[in-house]
C-alpha cells in the first residue's frame, strides 16, 4: 500500500513540475516593447524615405542626425520627443509579424504613418 501511495505522490510531483516548466518557458524570452523597438529603422514615413534608431538607452537618431530626441513607451503608446523639449509626439504603433521585424506607427492627430523593416538590433 505504502509503494502505491509512493507512486501516485511521485507521478504528481513530476506532473506538476512538467507544467511549471512549460509554463514557465512561454514566459521565459519574452520581450518586451521596448526591447523589440530598439535598433536601426528604415522605411517610409508620410511618402518620404525615412529612418528611426531607436537606443536602449531612450535617446533615437533620425535619418542621419543623431540624438536627434527621446524616446519612450507609454500607456500603450510610443512617445517621440525632439532634442531636450519635453513635449512627446503620440504615435500608435504595432509590428506586422512574429518576429518584429516590420514596425508600423500611426501619429495621433494628424494620422501620419510609417511602414518600416528592421535594419539591424542594438
Amino acid at each position: 500500500m505504502n509503494k502505491k501511495k509512493l507512486k501516485i505522490t511521485s507521478l504528481i510531483f513530476v506532473t506538476t513540475l512538467i507544467l511549471l516548466v512549460v509554463t514557465l518557458s512561454g514566459c521565459i524570452g519574452e520581450k518586451t516593447d521596448e526591447e523589440k523597438i530598439v535598433g536601426l529603422w528604415i522605411g517610409w514615413k508620410g511618402g518620404n524615405y525615412c529612418s528611426y534608431h531607436f537606443h536602449k538607452d531612450g535617446t533615437y537618431d533620425l535619418g542621419s542626425t543623431e540624438n536627434y530626441g527621446k524616446w519612450k513607451i507609454e500607456n500603450g503608446l510610443l512617445l517621440l520627443s525632439i532634442g531636450d523639449f519635453d513635449y512627446w509626439a503620440e504615435y500608435e504603433y504595432w509590428f506586422e509579424d512574429e518576429e518584429d521585424s516590420t514596425l508600423n506607427i500611426r501619429h495621433i492627430g494628424s494620422n501620419v504613418t510609417g511602414y518600416f523593416g528592421r535594419n539591424s538590433y542594438e
